[in-house]
């Protein structure tokens, strides 16, 4: 995702404030070369796009980022 350090803190302080009703929705991205299967992908396209669903529920790693509960993918860039 494109969170700072001061996002994912403000989101964490949300989802403790709300946490059976508070969820975030955003669009995260991998880079293609690190992608096993760069099956019927244009050769232009450079990254894969997904759509990601986030709860306080989901278990944070080591780094504060929280791993999404629902993670879609989508066709082609979202612009």
């Amino acid at each position: 995702t494109f969170f700072n350090s001061m996002q994912y803190k403000h989101t964490n302080i949300m989802f403790k404030k709300f946490p059976k009703s508070m969820k975030v929705a955003y669009i995260d991205c991998e880079d293609l070369e690190d992608s096993a299967h760069p099956d019927c992908i244009h050769e232009d396209q450079k990254r894969r796009y997904y759509s990601c669903l986030i709860d306080a529920s989901c278990p944070e790693d080591a780094t504060g980022r929280r791993e999404p509960k629902y993670k879609i993918e989508i066709p082609g860039d979202p612009i």
